[in-house]
């Protein structure tokens, strides 16, 4: 589909389409304003002084034109979200911070992401371009010889960028344009409510306080989450009217861009082909967030467990083309709220395809347990390596430690847990709503299906899925 995007036709226009009727004096204010078209926007600045490198996708052209516009009234509050690796930090740090600095050489920048050395990156990009000597005679901003460290900068107009990290101190700085370019670093930092808080209080008290009066805010990432910090901004800073504008990965219906449902976003990139595969990998939940830009609340009701397929024993491959594990997840107290788990799982070599054989599901004391762990060891063969999750601490390597004692003659591993288990379970729940999952018909299918459908980072019970985690990332990852 051709889209035009408003500002990007003064660039095509050429001598020939010059209006006839002009004095010679207007004809050349008129030229000379055609030549100047490239300064009016981040993406038509960004060509011109890539030399035609660096070209940008239609939603980039889509963006670029609504930043320019908002940001030369003033007082802008623009929110942004789109996928990831499709040039947000290209147009936002570097290529917004260089235009506006350019127009306006005696205003303040302030560029913040989600680390210091990810945002004095771009501070770096910025500044190179005005210290470009094969640029100036294009460029008029220039950058003070005594004021060019790379975290901050000044012009000799009295503006100037400044880099931070999100949580960073920025106190005694002012900013005229603030471009917030991914505040989160991953899934696990995203899950994280202490860090969210953080995020947000520092938003609050440090970043937003540094902005000057008639400032603009940009905030462009990736959504994470219900309450990352796009979502509490939306939610609990109404009155700022935000202009918001998401760019799926995949369209669908009133697509900002005018897409076709289900067309990719940036298809030289990403064509919709990939974008299914990644899709695939990801499973919905974080598909939908970090595609789509629409987070849910939680993986329950998703109902992901009763997607695995079941199937008889008869119909499981040959041994010999499976690798197959036994991973455990230890229930703390006999009696308490958790359950003892430990699935035998394998992978098809040549398929990929996971298929669960047994679940062994019980709260038992620390003694029996030991003994049914050993009896299932020995029941599996030395041909099944046992995997144990390790509780943190010193208490949990005791454990491994009698464990390894307990099973000597057999492989065994402990494995320690780290970060969250959603984001641990995400790859076997992915499998799961894949159809790669399957399971021999058994009395424990039901058990562990209901966990997996009411599974979310809240769940009253969750050791099937942690023990069915660990063997799936042990399985596909070793």
């Amino acid at each position: 589909m051709s889209i035009t995007t408003p500002g990007t036709e003064i660039l095509r226009a050429d001598e020939s389409s010059l209006p006839t009727a002009l004095s010679h004096s207007d004809r050349i204010k008129l030229e000379a304003a055609l030549r100047e078209g490239w300064r009016l926007t981040p993406a038509t600045f960004g060509h011109k002084i890539t030399n035609g490198r660096w070209i940008a996708a239609r939603h980039l052209l889509y963006i670029s034109t609504i930043v320019a516009t908002e940001v030369a009234k003033g007082d802008a509050r623009i929110i942004l979200c789109m996928p990831a690796r499709h040039g947000k930090t290209e147009f936002l740090s570097i290529n917004t911070a260089a235009w506006f600095l350019e127009k306006w050489s005696d205003k303040f920048v302030m560029n913040i992401s989600y680390g210091a050395e990810l945002a004095s990156d771009s501070s770096l990009r910025v500044r190179d371009i005005f210290q470009d000597v094969d640029l100036h005679h294009l460029l008029r901003t220039r950058i003070r010889a005594d004021k060019k460290r790379v975290d901050r900068w000044l012009t000799p107009d009295g503006g100037g960028l400044t880099a931070a990290g999100i949580g960073g101190p920025i106190a005694g700085r002012g900013a005229d344009l603030m471009l917030i370019d991914d505040y989160c670093k991953n899934a696990e930092d995203s899950l994280s409510v202490t860090l969210s808080n953080k995020t947000w209080e520092w938003f609050k008290s440090t970043a937003y306080t540094r902005l000057e009066p008639f400032a603009s805010l940009v905030i462009l990432a990736t959504r994470w989450g219900l309450n990352d910090l796009i979502g509490r901004c939306i939610t609990e800073l109404p009155h700022e009217n935000w202009i918001v504008i998401n760019l799926p990965g995949l369209a669908e219906i009133n697509d900002p861009l005018g897409r076709e449902v289900g067309e990719a976003l940036w298809p030289e990139r990403y064509p919709e082909k990939a974008l299914h595969r990644i899709k695939q990998t990801l499973g919905s939940y974080w598909w939908a967030a970090m595609y789509q830009q629409n987070p849910k609340a939680s993986m329950a009701g998703m109902d992901l467990g009763d997607m695995i397929k079941v199937i008889s024993a008869a119909d499981l491959p040959h041994e010999s083309d499976l690798k197959t594990i036994r991973p455990w997840d230890l229930a703390a107290t006999e009696g308490g709220g958790d359950f003892t788990a430990g699935p035998k799982m394998s992978r098809q070599r040549n398929s990929g395809k996971i298929f669960i054989q047994d679940m062994q599901h019980f709260q038992k004391t620390p003694e029996k347990t030991k003994q049914l762990v050993r009896a299932n060891a020995e029941g599996d063969g030395h041909g099944v390596k046992v995997w144990m999750e390790q509780e943190p601490g010193s208490s949990g390597k005791i454990v491994i430690t009698d464990y390894k004692a307990l099973l000597a003659g057999y492989s065994f591993e402990g494995e320690k847990a780290t970060g969250p288990l959603l984001v641990r379970a995400s790859p076997f729940l992915a499998a799961c709503e894949a159809g790669n999952v399957f399971m021999v018909k058994a009395g424990w299918n039901k058990s562990m299906v209901d966990e997996i459908n009411a599974f979310d980072d809240n769940a009253d019970y969750d050791d099937q899925v942690t023990a069915l985690a660990l063997g799936y990332n042990k399985l596909v990852h070793g």
